[in-house]
């Protein structure tokens, strides 16, 4: 792995277009691939190579790579996931930095609450023997582009095939402050079966601008990497957040997207709650080492701080849409 992560850093290119043409042609759209205006976000201006890049693609491609090769702890509200409350006691994760688990009607019954169907699981699955067959070869430019596919389509999952109706319009213009404009591709949405405080939703992958719910880990792992004085998030109130993940370009709702998958893979690894983690983590009935361990996306929020309700196949169908996307 110390070679991939070389390779990684040494070989990033934003030859985006297999994985963004795939994806928005699926769609029959061209929300990743579309040259989006550029950003006055500040935000949005803290990478030199995305200076020239002004797609979703290649932002996600970048960030993709950027939590590879980074690697991190999960430290917020560790005690609930029965996790070590210390840094330093922690198994750091990152994208690529360890196996996924395979994905069984058996191991799904052990980690989500809606099963899908036998075709849903064969493809998520196979979404993992690629991962670790790709992870084993070293082939970095073909993970970048596995993972490319799995975020594109997540994204459309998530927001882009409704981001620019006037429903979503009609929310900035309430919630946003004054000098907001929205972007043309972020989505605004109120879901008002959620709590009143994480009932706004904003851009590719749907974040709350509220510091004291599930955004925290993003925003310290953002400040800790990007220490730059101009990219520092600061300001943590709420219309300070709306210009974060509203932003033009979306890098930071792209870094916290992949992110949110890396705070799901931490408490599976380091856990030590059997419920919290992988079945096949398990040995003689006893929790496998931090390090031996794989890891799934596939988990019920409440046991493994799963941001995203497609990988948790939570309407019963979206994760069918989910791996539809990926292997059309």
């Amino acid at each position: 792995m110390k070679i991939l992560i070389a390779l990684l850093i040494s070989t990033f290119s934003f030859a985006t277009n297999s994985f963004v043409d795939e994806v928005d042609t699926y769609f029959q759209s061209n929300e990743l691939t579309k040259v989006r205006n550029q950003s006055e976000f500040q935000i949005d201006k803290c990478h030199t190579h995305l200076e020239s890049q002004n797609t979703f693609g290649e932002t996600l491609l970048y960030f993709i790579n950027e939590l590879a090769t980074k690697k991190s702890t999960f430290l917020h509200i560790s005690s609930i996931y029965k996790m070590p409350t210390k840094m330093a006691d922690q198994e750091q994760v990152g994208l690529l930095s360890h196996p996924l688990c395979p994905v069984t009607k058996e191991s799904l019954s052990k980690t989500i609450k809606n099963m899908p169907d036998e075709m849903t699981i064969e493809l998520a699955n196979r979404f993992a023997r690629e991962h670790n067959e790709l992870r084993e070869q070293e082939d970095h430019a073909e993970l970048q582009q596995l993972w490319g596919k799995f975020f594109g389509c997540l994204a459309y999952t998530e927001s882009l095939t409704t981001a620019d109706l006037a429903a979503s319009e009609k929310l900035a213009k309430k919630y946003a402050p004054k000098n907001y404009k929205r972007p043309q591709g972020v989505k605004f949405y109120y879901d008002k079966w959620q709590p009143k405080v994480s009932r706004l939703n904003i851009g590719l992958y749907q974040f709350t601008p509220n510091y004291g719910g599930n955004i925290k880990p993003c925003v310290d792992s953002w400040n800790h990497y990007y220490s730059n004085e101009s990219c520092q998030i600061k300001n943590k109130k709420k219309d300070a957040l709306i210009n974060a993940f509203g932003s033009t370009a979306q890098h930071f709702n792209a870094y916290c997207g992949v992110h949110k998958v890396i705070e799901a893979f931490s408490v599976q690894l380091n856990t030590s709650e059997k419920k919290f983690t992988h079945p096949q983590n398990q040995e003689d009935g006893k929790l496998k080492s931090a390090s031996e361990r794989c890891v799934t996306p596939h988990f019920y929020a409440g046991w493994s701080y799963n941001h995203f309700g497609p990988l948790q196949n939570s309407t019963k169908n979206n994760l069918k849409k989910l791996m539809s996307c990926l292997y059309n």
